[in-house]
């Protein structure tokens, strides 16, 4: 069953804000108590939590990001980031696709989301069928063919051909599922893997067929529709 996007049936009884389900308003309703127990030992700011002071501290590094965000310790390196990144945490996506509807925080997302609606790929791999819509997701996908695996895993034996895959799967090691569905509360070890379970509840299909157009929510899914056109041929 689908969940509107914009639905948020829970009120908090104390302010006008309403959200998805009981736990996010748990989390909100921290706001109210004026409790900031964590206080930082170089200024004088104070957090709800442990994790955000601790991300706060490494501002007072000179590591070159000084803004922090006060609802999830997140450092930026100016103003105009933070802000964009504080859309997350209100909901805010104001930027609205005229083809499909979809919204988006920022207007260059929301450039780089209607380049889809073209299902022209430029950009091809000179040594597969794979093309793409845009030159990063390219040069990513090539690295595929070289064979190497770069990225190795600390806690076992395992390698990856990038970063962000590695990262997603020492996440697994700690046991840890921090991130939250805002729709049905259920919780996963990797932001990735919970975006990719919010598109059962949006409605997304953002994994387009070339041949056909058709749509799905996970790129699996994709692969085995693109099968069927090959055993057309």
């Amino acid at each position: 069953m689908l969940i509107h996007a914009n639905a948020r049936p829970v009120k908090c009884p104390q302010c006008p804000k309403s959200f998805r389900n009981t736990s996010s308003l748990k989390t909100h309703s921290i706001s109210h108590t004026n409790n900031y127990p964590f206080k930082c030992e170089e200024c004088s700011q104070s957090f709800r939590v442990q994790k955000t002071l601790n991300t706060h501290i490494l501002s007072h590094k000179g590591l070159g990001k000084n803004h922090v965000c006060e609802e999830c310790g997140k450092l930026f390196s100016n103003m105009t980031n933070l802000k964009v990144h504080m859309m997350i945490h209100k909901g805010e996506k104001p930027f609205q696709c005229d083809l499909c509807g979809l919204c988006f925080r920022t207007k260059g997302y929301l450039n780089r989301h209607v380049v889809h609606h073209s299902n022209v790929r430029p950009h091809k791999c000179q040594q597969c069928d794979r093309s793409y819509y845009w030159r990063d997701q390219l040069e990513s996908h090539v690295k595929i063919h070289t064979g190497l695996k770069p990225f190795p895993c600390k806690y076992c034996n395992k390698c990856f051909f990038y970063k962000s895959t590695l990262k997603k799967h020492v996440e697994l090691h700690s046991g840890e599922r921090p991130y939250g569905c805002d729709w049905c509360g259920k919780n996963f070890p990797a932001k990735s893997t919970l975006k990719q379970h919010e598109l059962i509840h949006t409605g997304e299909n953002p994994y387009k067929c070339q041949e056909c157009n058709a749509g799905f929510n996970h790129r699996r899914k994709l692969y085995a529709h693109r099968l069927l056109h090959k055993d057309r041929v």
